[in-house]
């Protein structure tokens, strides 16, 4: 996957600065939108299976892929760190949107809640942890799913962007 002769390849700044703005621009696009579905899901239809993750790979994975012209083995490398500040700017929009819902508006303060980075931390475990805490056996199954769902989206925003290479 990762050969140490590939970063010796030539890259160029041009194609560096689109992959850049591309990424950080998909990132907090599908991190908001993603954040949005997780909470219209989650909480509104109470349907327990959240679709952001599939959104913000897909975002992020062409997003980035449209931003090079000559491959570089630091593309995908960069959109994996995209990926991760997507799920922080999807699990920040979730929490934005439960606050003004109950009538709190200064959402700036949720970055000083604990809970706020203890989810981010834990976001591809959340579930598994919900159903090892709670003993519950349908949670234990949900966050199975969930984690290796998460790992599949890395691996494929790394295949997405990587592209026939």
């Amino acid at each position: 996957m990762f050969n140490k002769n590939n970063w010796h390849e030539p890259i160029y700044k041009e194609d560096v600065k689109h992959v850049i703005l591309n990424g950080l621009i998909a990132a907090i696009l599908g991190g908001i939108l993603g954040g949005a579905l997780d909470y219209l899901f989650n909480v509104v239809l109470k349907f327990p299976i959240s679709f952001s993750l599939i959104i913000m790979v897909l975002f992020i994975g062409y997003r980035t892929r449209r931003g090079y012209y000559s491959y570089h083995i630091l593309y995908p490398v960069l959109a994996i760190l995209f990926l991760i500040l997507s799920i922080f700017f999807c699990i920040y929009s979730f929490y934005a949107i439960s606050h003004m819902v109950i009538g709190e508006y200064r959402i700036y303060l949720i970055f000083t809640y604990p809970s706020f980075w203890i989810s981010f931390i834990t976001s591809p475990a959340s579930a598994l942890l919900f159903g090892i805490n709670n003993l519950d056996v349908v949670y234990i199954i949900y966050g199975v799913i969930d984690f290796i769902f998460y790992i599949w989206a890395f691996w494929f925003v790394y295949r997405i962007v990587k592209g026939k290479n």
